[in-house]
């Protein structure tokens, strides 16, 4: 689906709504753009088409695929090509998208990239924030295929890159325990007993 603010292909799902004949979808952009598609469902064939699509300004427009459009002269063909070529997600990014080792939901992921970005003064200063952490987070995920990190969409939505590194043991032995002292105890009582 095309998005109506960058103009790009390709945009994710966030939300599905089943009325009958019509299904409505809230769609989420890279770019941060989201928007609402209208589709009738012909039950027999099980197809979408498309109705209206409402963009973000509110305003009703058709929902009419760039597939469907007759072909024009070879520059506006080789212009959408070249922009179709370059990625819609920023450099910063994608540095911190290769380091992070659950690779899901890579559009909400940067749509919420965007957000915290704007709240630590810039993407530079998110990268450098988020691969400073990850320098000691992604050794301890990596133990269990991180199987037990967040989609990378939740990572930053919780701003994990601000908690701090576990505390590292010396090999030092830690003072007996009181469960510990208590079995001492319950012995040597029970040595007394038997002694009398």
């Amino acid at each position: 689906m095309i998005c109506p603010e960058c103009k790009e292909d390709g945009s994710a799902v966030t939300r599905t709504l089943d009325s009958g004949d019509t299904v409505t979808r809230k769609r989420l952009c890279a770019c941060g753009a989201t928007w609402r598609t209208k589709e009738r469902v012909d039950r027999a064939s099980v197809a979408l088409m498309p109705l209206l699509r409402t963009g973000g300004s509110g305003g009703i427009d058709l929902g009419s695929s760039s597939s469907s459009d007759p072909p024009g002269n070879p520059d506006q063909t080789q212009a959408r090509s070249e922009t179709r070529a370059k990625s819609p997600y920023s450099e910063e990014f994608e540095v911190c998208w290769k380091k992070y080792g659950r690779k899901e939901e890579k559009v909400k992921a940067f749509a919420r990239w965007k957000i915290e970005a704007k709240g630590v003064g810039g993407e530079a200063a998110l990268r450098d924030l988020v691969l400073a952490a990850l320098a000691w987070q992604a050794p301890v995920w990596e133990r269990d295929g991180w199987r037990f990190a967040k989609y990378f969409e939740r990572y930053l939505k919780a701003q994990k890159w601000e908690d701090e590194p576990l505390p590292t043991f010396s090999g030092e032995r830690r003072a007996a325990s009181r469960g510990g002292a208590t079995v001492q105890n319950i012995s040597a009582w029970l040595s007394k007993d038997v002694q009398k």
